[in-house]
């Protein structure tokens, strides 16, 4: 009796093509939030030169 393993039946399934823009809809979603996070301003920064400025 021989059993298929798991990448022996994700090589078979097919996805269709509501499946497959659905995945990549997610993907694109998940990279813009990394990207968002990533590359977003520190506030830390901002607030001693506020409070700089308010004093003169």
């Amino acid at each position: 009796m021989s059993t298929r393993n798991y990448w022996q039946r994700m090589r078979r399934k097919q996805m269709s093509r509501r499946a497959l823009l659905r995945a990549s809809g997610r993907a694109g979603v998940g990279a813009a939030g990394i990207a968002l996070v990533g590359c977003g301003d520190d506030d830390d920064d901002a607030q001693p030169q506020t409070a700089a400025q308010a004093a003169q």
